[in-house]
């Protein structure tokens, strides 16, 4: 008897002992955070520095369905993608929350059986990626725009010498000036040293 008491003392919940051990791997995770989610979308973990980063901390979530942790447009998303985790499917979100960037990937949990129970959803920061990815961006439409000015430049001076009309000049001048500054508007004016006054050449934009 005694050792069917001990017995029984061995055998634990094999779900319970699985989110023990998920638990203990995500707590430090690396600018993530993990989540499960049961069938009545309801979180049954939530650990990772990014959960604390947020300004929550486990308890704020264990126990709350989503909708009454996230903001409603936000648990209208995840409601669907935690379905479609319970549905048995993977699902990648990619989300702005916390004036932070996340990627979300998640996937079903399955009991012995086969039956899927929860969802595990594990969330990684990458801020840092998309402040990169932007400032790569930014740098490329920067050098693409300085080759459009140079080619602007070498297309000014070959009309220039091939132009005989003054005044066609003077306009193709405010147009290539009014281009690379980026302005609405722009004119070519001259002093005149005898009355010191600015004659205005060419205008362009002031309409």
């Amino acid at each position: 008897m005694q050792l069917d008491n001990d017995k029984q003392l061995c055998i634990s919940d094999p779900l319970q002992d699985s989110e023990v051990l998920l638990r203990a791997m995500v707590e430090n995770l690396p600018s993530g955070a993990a989540f499960v989610v049961g069938s009545d979308l309801r979180y049954r973990l939530a650990e990772g520095e990014a959960l604390s980063a947020a300004g929550f901390k486990p308890e704020d979530l264990v126990g709350h369905t989503i909708f009454e942790v996230l903001p409603p447009d936000l648990a209208a998303s995840y409601e669907g993608l935690y379905r479609k985790g319970l549905a048995g499917e993977t699902f990648e979100h990619e989300h702005n929350a916390h004036d932070r960037f996340y990627i979300s990937r998640g996937t079903p949990l399955r009991s012995a059986n086969g039956e899927v129970y929860a969802v595990l959803t594990v969330s990684y920061d990458i801020t840092d990626r998309k402040r990169i990815e932007a400032e790569r961006k930014q740098a490329e439409a920067a050098a693409a725009a300085d080759l459009e000015d140079t080619q602007r430049l070498r297309e000014l001076s070959t009309r220039l010498v091939a132009e005989d009309d003054i005044q066609t000049l003077y306009q193709e001048i405010v147009a290539t000036a009014i281009a690379l500054t980026r302005a609405d508007a722009g004119s070519v004016q001259i002093l005149d040293e005898a009355t010191q006054d600015c004659l205005l050449l060419a205008a362009q934009g002031f309409e």
